[in-house]
Formats: structure tokens, C-alpha cells, sequence
């Protein structure tokens, strides 16, 4: 699976901060409570509100049009 950096996942040592798209908050992977996977890539939030924002309308958060 791609992570949110578009690379793939490596279980053994995964990156430590994770961004929030909508907001663009950093985030610890460590503490995400919020997460949503779009087209095969995991996106993380850092509130339920974000990730609501993001279902709604991904493409505006990813910059697909």
C-alpha cells in the first residue's frame, strides 16, 4: 500500500510524522486516530472533521480536478 508520501510502506521502520491534508497539520503516525484510505492511498487526519472534509471531496485535498 502507497502511504501519504507516496511511497511504499515499510512495516519494519515506518516514518514517525504524517501530514494532515486538509489542514495541514503534522502529525505523530503514533497517535492518529483519524484515517482514510483513497485509492489504494492511506491519508491521515488529525480530527474527525478533516477526515469528514476529506470524504466529502478528496480531489480538492489531492489536486485532482
Amino acid at each position: 500500500m502507497l502511504s501519504l508520501t507516496g511511497n511504499m510502506e515499510n512495516t519494519e521502520h515506518p516514518s514517525t510524522k504524517v501530514f494532515d491534508v486538509v489542514c495541514g497539520m503534522e502529525l505523530d503516525m503514533e497517535s492518529v486516530r483519524h484515517a482514510y484510505e483513497h485509492e489504494g492511498i492511506e491519508y491521515y487526519f488529525c480530527s474527525a472533521k478533516c477526515k469528514g472534509r476529506f470524504f466529502e471531496d478528496p480531489d480538492a485535498y489531492i489536486g485532482k480536478s
